[in-house]
């Protein structure tokens, strides 16, 4: 009766640390997903609007038709991404800056996400993830690398 006891005793404290342990892992998640943030809350101000490729794939995403999936040369998906944020913002300088910070913050955190989940190790994540941040790799255009990371991370 005693072991029986015991063995209910110690499922509860084990039951009851499993979300101690998933919180614990998710505040450096937060932290991270707070420095990206900050690191892009003054955005249009920290890039300009270049008329390269970036804005092409905006382009034939804001066109109206089928987006040519044969030519893979005129990323058809980033595209096709574009057309999709087309659908809620209208304006093209709202939706070249909110589509760009959307890849990044999708790059970033489903890359965060995948370091997490592959090595359980919470500040592996926050060390591997803080670094391209802090080197400043996310101002590189165009941004179509950045949907392959994210792409890749899922």
């Amino acid at each position: 009766m005693l072991k029986g006891a015991f063995q209910r005793t110690l499922r509860r404290a084990k039951s009851s640390f499993m979300p101690r342990k998933i919180a614990l892992s998710l505040l450096p998640m937060a932290l991270l997903v707070a420095g990206f943030l900050y690191y892009v809350h003054n955005f249009p101000r920290c890039f300009d609007i270049g008329l390269w490729d970036e804005t092409v794939y905006m382009h034939i995403g804001r066109q109206p038709g089928l987006i040519a999936f044969s030519n893979y040369e005129s990323m058809p998906l980033y595209s096709l991404f574009y057309r999709t944020i087309s659908l809620l913002v209208r304006d093209p300088m709202h939706l070249y800056m909110i589509g760009s910070i959307l890849i990044l913050f999708a790059a970033y955190l489903l890359g965060a996400v995948s370091v997490l989940l592959l090595s359980r190790n919470p500040i592996l994540m926050v060390i591997l993830t803080a670094l391209p941040v802090l080197s400043g790799v996310y101002v590189v255009e165009p941004r179509v690398s950045f949907a392959a990371i994210a792409l890749l991370a899922l």
